[in-house]
This record gives C-alpha cells, sequence and structure tokens, in this order.
C-alpha cells in the first residue's frame, strides 16, 4: 500500500502532465485561431488590393476630352482628324471621357459632326484609355466601317507617355 505522501506525488506529477497537455492543447487552439485570422486577413487583403485597383483604373473617367485629345497624334495627314472628334466631343457637352463609359457605338455615331472616321478615332482613344464602348455582335454596314477604319488608323496613332 502506497502512503499518503507516494498518492499525494503521483496526484502532482498526473496534475503537472494534465498541466502541460493543456498548455499543449491551448496553444493549438491559438495556432488555430491564428491561422483563421492569417486566412482573413489575406482575404480582406485580397480585398483590398481589388479595391486599391479600380480607381486607378476608373480615374481616366475623369479625364478631361481636353487632356485626353492633347496626348496622342495621327501620321499620314490624319492629325485633323483628332481635331475634328474633340470639336465633335466638345459641342456634344463631353467634356470627360468618362461620359462615353458604356455607351454604345452607334451612340457615338449619332454624335453631330462625327463621321465614321471621327467616330473611329473616338473608338481608338477610348480603348486606350480603357473605357469600353458597346459593339453589338453582328454589326450594322456603318459600324464595319467604324471599325475597319480604327485598325487602318491604329497603325498612325501614337499615345505621349
Amino acid at each position: 500500500m502506497q502512503n499518503f505522501a507516494e498518492i499525494l506525488d503521483n496526484i502532482k506529477s498526473e496534475l503537472e502532465e494534465l498541466e502541460r497537455i493543456n498548455k499543449e492543447l491551448m496553444q493549438t487552439d491559438q495556432i488555430a485561431e491564428l491561422e483563421s485570422l492569417i486566412q482573413q486577413l489575406r482575404e480582406e487583403n485580397a480585398e483590398l488590393r481589388k479595391r486599391l485597383e479600380m480607381p486607378i483604373r476608373n480615374n481616366n473617367d475623369l479625364l478631361s476630352a481636353t487632356v485626353a485629345f492633347s496626348s496622342f497624334c495621327l501620321r499620314d495627314g490624319l492629325d485633323s482628324m483628332r481635331t475634328r472628334a474633340y470639336n465633335a466631343l466638345y459641342r456634344s457637352g463631353i467634356t470627360h471621357l468618362g461620359n462615353l463609359r458604356g455607351k454604345h457605338i452607334e451612340d457615338l455615331m449619332r454624335i453631330r459632326n462625327a463621321g465614321s472616321s471621327v467616330v473611329a478615332v473616338l473608338y481608338l482613344l477610348l480603348e486606350h484609355y480603357d473605357i469600353k464602348i458597346k459593339v453589338p455582335e453582328e454589326p450594322r454596314k456603318e459600324v464595319k466601317e467604324v471599325l475597319k477604319k480604327a485598325e487602318i488608323y491604329r497603325q498612325s496613332i501614337t499615345f505621349k507617355v
């Protein structure tokens, strides 16, 4: 039979072992909590990165037509198209490129004094500034003409950095 002191020593050693195991479990729980927190922070970081990129891309909406038109030139005697395109926008009250975001190419064609050549220049300018305009999957003859001219002008356009 064990005496009282031995029993007490056994209980103390078992208690110490239980405390050690409890400490390890707490550390394991803390590690799991930390891993969960790290995952949460990664997701928040990804969301913040997306938000940070959005305004940078959308700043072109605030770009004035004057600045945009002064940022490029057309070679091969086509520079008058740049002036005509700017004047057409100005006279129709469009002062910022963002006013054209989401519009249809047909909307550009309805701008007064904007023939197919002018619309082709506008199309390339908006494309350069990542401002999307809608082009139908099966474009009409006039739209096809604009897109064809845009491809031709693409070789002659130079944007300043």
